[in-house]
């Protein structure tokens, strides 16, 4: 599920603020996408290891399974990616 609204503190735009609720929100929301996306990564990368018996592709091909979602709901990739 993605979620097409981001909860966002428009009164800190460049940190989180521990006492703000809105940041607290948003903090959470981001948080929770970025384990589903290294949940799915996981997933893909132990299907493509099965396949093609090698870490390093397996890793490029999900790695370039999520960039490309990230690409399609015009999101920015995470670092780890």
């Amino acid at each position: 599920m993605f979620y097409k609204v981001v909860i966002s503190c428009f009164k800190h735009q460049k940190f989180f603020d521990e006492t703000c609720e809105m940041c607290k929100k948003e903090y959470f929301l981001v948080k929770g996408l970025e384990e589903k996306a290294k949940q799915l990564y996981e997933k893909l990368f132990l299907y493509y290891l099965k396949t093609l018996n090698n870490e390093k592709d397996a890793s490029s091909k999900a790695k370039s399974i999520i960039t490309k979602q990230c690409q399609i709901r015009n999101m920015q990739p995470w670092n780890w990616i």
